[in-house]
């Protein structure tokens, strides 16, 4: 396996070992390695010898150690570094040159960059992945939502209703853009709006079967799919069948809701 190096970064490394070319075994431990000797090729070029003048010098057991310099290093991808001396095994290694963010955030304490440079011309669509974590998010939101009192379900009713609708969306839109939130990642106007778009357009159907009768979806239907009789309240589900009922107090001086179909 290729040994990580930074891009245009200076590094000392171990070559070896190098054994006799007679027996094969007998470690070498007094060659003469000069920078000619040291030969770079670098992700596929010609092999040519290395910037760094030092040459090699003997550790021990036939190992040396050399330095690369940052004109060495000056380009990504594989580095294969060989020596061929008289009188000895030759000896390669091979490397792979990395970004400095790459080597910093795999050896420091950097993050990998993976933010989004381009994902489209004027118009940016959701893909059908993106489409598919927002349903998930829309399904989790109408299954885990405290149903509201009945004096606050007709308030959201009567604001459906009318234009304040729209303020609430743009209100939550403008929230959303300016929470940063933990991982400091923004979100755009036009992904912002293509989310509440998706979570506006998604049928309360996909999720009722599932969700309880204290989430947004008892909200839901008891505005669009419920009966009151005497003081029971019906709540049905999309297709006619019950989803919940509830016990009402009615008042003889208000006006009460008998049906919503």
């Amino acid at each position: 396996m290729a040994q990580w190096i930074e891009q245009s970064a200076s590094i000392t490394i171990r070559m070896g070992p190098f054994l006799d070319d007679g027996d094969g075994k007998t470690a070498e431990t007094g060659l003469t390695i000069s920078q000619a000797d040291i030969r770079l090729c670098k992700n596929g070029g010609d092999f040519a010898q290395t910037n760094d003048s030092n040459g090699a010098t003997h550790d021990e057991n036939g190992w040396y150690y050399l330095t690369l310099d940052a004109t060495d290093t000056n380009t990504l991808g594989r580095l294969i570094v060989a020596i061929a001396e008289s009188g000895a095994l030759p000896v390669w290694r091979e490397f792979m040159v990395v970004p400095t963010n790459v080597w910093d955030s795999m050896f420091g304490s950097d993050r990998l960059q993976v933010d989004t440079r381009e994902l489209g011309d004027d118009t940016l669509a959701l893909t059908t992945q993106m489409k598919a974590d927002v349903n998930a998010e829309a399904d989790t939101a109408l299954t885990d939502y405290d149903a509201p009192t009945k004096t606050e379900m007709d308030t959201a009713h009567a604001l459906l209703a009318t234009e304040a609708k729209q303020d609430i969306i743009d209100t939550n839109v403008d929230a959303i853009l300016s929470d940063t939130g933990t991982d400091g990642v923004a979100i755009s106007t036009v992904v912002a709006q293509a989310i509440a778009d998706e979570i506006l357009k998604r049928d309360v159907s996909s999720v009722e079967d599932a969700a309880g009768t204290h989430s947004l979806t008892t909200i839901i239907l008891a505005a669009l799919e419920s009966a009151l009789s005497s003081t029971t309240w019906t709540i049905k589900k999309t297709g006619g069948g019950t989803f919940t009922t509830k016990t009402v107090t009615l008042d003889s001086g208000a006006t009460p809701i008998t049906a919503v179909t």
